[in-house]
């Protein structure tokens, strides 16, 4: 079986009685499960029931598309208890990941996005830089307070979005429960974010591939027993013909990034994966291997650049 960033496994005859494939709704997507098992093991009901279950948990605590998900009321309200689960941990990670990418990832960047949005919408022109600047002081995430009993945004107006790393979130969440219940060999695509371990049924190792939007063709990722990948671009969510202004922000320039085509990410984690694609788009190469060998070392990083060409960033030594 293929993996592909951005796009589904391509689609095979599999044997029922090793491989079990499921597709579950969630987040405005679909959530592919691909499960090889034992030829005695039955294929469980109750596993995609709970599996469901904790997609529509995360969903429901993390949707901005839901006027009363704690998120949607955080950004609404200023506060909120600190007593949702998904919620809470999602906004320490990202808010260290913040430190970790020099400011590439920031949770805060919605206010901008929905500018850009509400612009276009209403005049099929992006908004100025003037306009844009003056959000500038929204995206101040040490006005972002956790304590113990209630998140606050300190600043009036600021506005929290994990559209950047709830996917890669809810691939490793659904990992750890396959996990738990004794199912070591599974391929998951979330949109995209995708993880894996083990080995298809016919004992050979599931094939990634990274996709280049600009020849429109495929390189095979080296195999490896276990993993994940996701990838960041803007061909699919833009908002001009031309593509140059689309949903990847540049957090310091108020725009959309624009020295690369595509950025992918390979390493152990989805989230890491998921907020890395995006962190690594808005950086420039010296940029990013700095921040990368600094901080995630671990981490393999793919990039389509200007030119069409995919390349893999080899990491080593840099200038400061």
């Amino acid at each position: 079986m293929w993996g592909c960033a951005h796009s589904a496994p391509v689609p095979q005859t599999l044997s029922p009685s090793c491989e079990s494939s499921r597709r579950l709704p969630s987040m405005g997507s679909v959530f592919e499960i691909t499960l090889t098992m034992s030829c005695a093991q039955a294929d469980s009901l109750d596993l995609f029931v709970t599996l469901q279950n904790q997609l529509d948990a995360i969903e429901k605590e993390l949707s901005l598309y839901q006027p009363e998900s704690p998120l949607s009321r955080l950004n609404r309200d200023g506060r909120i208890a600190n007593q949702y689960p998904h919620l809470s941990f999602m906004l320490k990670y990202s808010l260290e990941a913040y430190r970790k990418t020099e400011g590439a990832f920031n949770v805060a960047i919605e206010p901008v996005l929905n500018k850009i949005r509400q612009r276009w919408h209403d005049t099929g022109q992006p908004p100025t830089m003037s306009e844009l600047r003056k959000l500038k002081p929204l995206l101040n995430v040490s006005k972002v307070q956790i304590t113990p009993e209630e998140i606050r945004l300190l600043q009036p107006g600021m506005a929290l979005t994990f559209d950047g790393v709830a996917k890669g979130y809810a691939v490793d969440q659904l990992a750890q429960i396959l996990e738990e219940n004794g199912f070591h060999q599974y391929l998951l695509n979330f949109s995209g974010n995708m993880r894996w371990q083990g080995l298809r049924s016919d004992g050979t190792p599931w094939k990634i591939a990274l996709w280049n939007p600009a020849r429109q063709e495929i390189s095979v990722v080296p195999p490896h027993p276990s993993g994940a990948i996701a990838s960041s671009g803007s061909e699919i969510n833009f908002y001009s013909k031309d593509k140059q202004w689309h949903h990847l922000i540049d957090p310091k320039k108020l725009k959309p990034a624009d020295f690369w085509m595509q950025t992918s990410i390979v390493g152990a984690a989805a989230i890491d994966c998921d907020v890395l694609s995006t962190a690594s788009f808005v950086m420039s190469e010296a940029r990013i291997r700095r921040v990368f060998n600094k901080n995630y070392p671990s981490t393999q990083v793919w990039v389509v650049d200007e030119k069409g060409q995919q390349r893999f960033l080899e990491m080593g030594p840099t200038t400061h």
